[in-house]
């Protein structure tokens, strides 16, 4: 595993000690509105409320993004990544608990600075593929996204307009079915979204900013500065409730705000049914299919997912490792 001086110093083609990752969300007047919030919070209730601590802490982390040096990967080149992920294989009939094991899995990849290619390193082969996603995959896109995080919210709610009206209609035509979808939408989703950002891209400080100041737009965001990340580092957690069971958090570093990783964690009990959707007249359609075992119990407190990127740097081609 790189340490972070030993990343930081692979981020430029000359290998010049820069930062780059901390990446796939106010002003001044903002923060100033903020800690009055705060301010009065702590007349209140002897401590600032959630949103307004959230609002002042993702503050901050937008200005250390902001300060950070970074230079800019060429079309051709690669962002090489190292990352881990946590997962349950409960099948159906069986219980999620918070003693329940996870199963891990290590990924070495490299994504074109183009948005073109990704490969992947399995068992020793290099397997290349064409990318695809809800966000934006290649560098020249992310660096022209808007700087004003009430515009780039704006941005992905036009882009998946689309998909909210379907994720509606689903939820309209499967109300009260046993096994009835309940996809995310709305802040919630533009929170993963802004999240997948962080975790899957390269981005130049004025939009790591901007998406932090973007998540403090969005109601519900809480931050815990005494988390720990998945690989029980301390770490400071930006969370936000989604589904109606699940919490969602985006790991920083406590000191630099740098990403570090992600977790879903159930808060409540919930029951997971089988299920997929399928495309039809170009539109999305969900087949519920209700195990005859009444499905996989995930109950409060289980973690559902986990992940954390333990490399970053960039490199000439596919295979090539800093």
């Amino acid at each position: 595993m790189l340490s972070r001086a030993a990343v930081d110093r692979r981020l430029t083609p000359a290998r010049v000690a820069r930062r780059k990752w901390a990446v796939r969300a106010l002003a001044v007047a903002a923060v100033a509105v903020v800690v009055t919030a705060g301010l009065t919070a702590v007349q209140l209730y002897d401590g600032p409320t959630p949103a307004a601590h959230a609002q002042v802490v993702l503050a901050r982390a937008a200005d250390a993004a902001q300060a950070r040096s970074f230079g800019e990967p060429r079309p051709d080149q690669w962002i090489y990544t190292e990352t881990r992920t946590w997962f349950h294989k409960a099948h159906d009939g069986e219980t999620v608990t918070a003693r329940t094991p996870l199963e891990s899995e290590a990924e070495t990849a490299w994504r074109r600075a183009d948005g073109e290619l990704v490969a992947h390193d399995r068992d020793g082969k290099l397997e290349i593929h064409n990318l695809g996603g809800n966000t934006p995959k290649d560098y020249a896109t992310i660096a022209a996204l808007p700087t004003d995080p009430e515009a780039l919210l704006a941005l992905f709610r036009e882009r998946t307009a689309r998909r909210e009206a379907v994720v509606e209609r689903i939820r309209e035509r499967f109300a009260g079915h046993e096994a009835a979808p309940n996809p995310v939408s709305g802040d919630e989703f533009m929170f993963g979204l802004l999240r997948t950002l962080l975790s899957d891209n390269l981005v130049p400080p004025e939009v790591e900013a901007t998406v932090f100041r973007a998540i403090a737009l969005l109601p519900g965001v809480t931050v815990n500065e005494a988390a720990t990340d998945p690989e029980g580092r301390p770490a400071l957690a930006v969370s936000l409730e989604a589904r109606g069971w699940l919490r969602s958090e985006l790991f920083l570093d406590p000191e630099t705000f740098a990403y570090r990783g992600t977790r879903e964690t159930a808060v409540r009990d919930h029951t997971l049914h089988n299920g997929f959707f399928v495309w039809r007249g170009g539109e999305s359609a969900f087949s519920p299919s209700p195990s005859p075992t009444g499905g996989r119990l995930i109950e409060a407190g289980a973690v559902y997912r986990q992940s954390t990127r333990t490399a970053i740097a960039v490199v000439d081609e596919p295979g090539q490792r800093p």
